[in-house]
């Protein structure tokens, strides 16, 4: 169990998400050490559950966790599909790698991202096998019986939020380049990046559950909007907080919703002075201070708070006509681990 994921799980009802976490984290590890090949110790030490990883201070498997709820939520013996949460978290690992290969995130989980002990080059490699680990994951669950055509919706449904999660990623790199971004442009971003795996999760459940498709269309949209809140709350703390990774994001351009927000409020001086900052070739830690003045000059931070609400009430709203033990599920909104489950 990571330290992190123990601090973060300490909250009402906490047992069952360590318990789950530690679960799938099991099923994954023993997934990856079947594996003969140092490819594959990638893969486990990135997890945090490589043999030298005694800490194991590895990510949190959120969004198998998504799935495993839905499926408790239905009274499903949750036990029988820690392989598809192990594929989910195989698909999340393949982004976090890449990730962390095109911002030149030299951390992840407090300590060397995977590229920076193994290289780009062969992070890109670990990374991929991940994505297609979980594709042979999937497909061999025919080998405990559950049928082809329930195995082709599963792949559907992931291979969508791939599609839609890449057409995020690519819409956030092109806002890199632009000073003037619309507030909706920004958020249907999001909804893809940052909420179209979250989806797929909640719906891997419903299918694996046998609820119809309009539950697990339900389910995807809930995921969209825990999408925009999650990256919401992420610009937020970008924004406002001195990170020990010199706030990463915004020295890398990231269009961040404060100053989207910021942006189309702002008067000719205040466009100027963001202009001034956002056309440097390189960013420095001295131009956040520039442009924190500026958003709470403008009253932004408030805005930006009221709109991560309204995000998370609508991902409610997407649960209202879930039947079951619909508790177990809106605890993932509740203050207390709502953080932990989408930083």
């Amino acid at each position: 169990m990571s330290r992190v994921a123990i601090q973060e799980f300490d909250s009402d009802g906490g047992s069952d998400f360590r318990l789950l976490h530690e679960n799938i984290l099991a099923d994954l590890q023993k997934v990856l050490k079947a594996k003969d090949l140092p490819l594959y110790d990638m893969a486990l030490y990135h997890f945090g559950v490589a043999d030298k990883d005694l800490d194991n201070r590895g990510p949190i498997m959120k969004y198998g966790i998504l799935t495993q709820l839905i499926l408790m939520s239905q009274g499903k013996d949750t036990g029988k599909f820690y392989s598809i949460a192990s594929a989910l978290e195989l698909i999340n690992g393949f982004l976090e790698v890449h990730d962390d290969v095109q911002a030149g995130n030299p951390t992840r989980e407090g300590r060397d991202a995977l590229w920076w002990v193994w290289g780009p080059a062969q992070a890109i490699n670990a990374g991929d096998a991940m994505n297609s680990l979980a594709r042979v994951i999937i497909v061999g669950l025919e080998e405990n019986g559950v049928s082809g055509n329930l195995i082709y919706k599963a792949l559907q449904i992931v291979d969508q939020a791939l599609i839609e999660t890449m057409e995020g990623r690519f819409q956030d790199l092109e806002m890199q380049e632009k000073l003037d971004v619309a507030e909706d442009e920004y958020l249907s971003m999001s909804k893809s990046k940052r909420g179209a795996l979250v989806g797929a999760s909640l719906a891997m459940g419903a299918l694996f559950s046998g609820l119809n498709s309009e539950v697990q269309s339900n389910l995807i949209e809930c995921g969209r909007n825990v999408g925009v809140a999650s990256q919401i709350n992420d610009d937020l703390k970008e924004i406002l907080v001195d990170r020990d990774d010199g706030n990463v994001e915004f020295l890398n351009k990231k269009k961040l919703y404060p100053l989207v927000v910021a942006m189309n409020k702002a008067g000719p001086s205040q466009k100027r002075k963001l202009g001034e900052v956002y056309f440097k070739r390189v960013l420095l830690e001295e131009d956040l201070k520039v442009v924190r003045e500026i958003i709470y000059e403008l009253d932004v931070i408030d805005l930006c708070k009221e709109k991560l609400h309204m995000y998370k009430i609508n991902a409610l709203g997407n649960l209202a006509d879930l039947s079951g033990d619909t508790d177990t599920i809106q605890r993932l909104f509740s203050h207390e681990f709502y953080g932990a489950l989408h930083s």
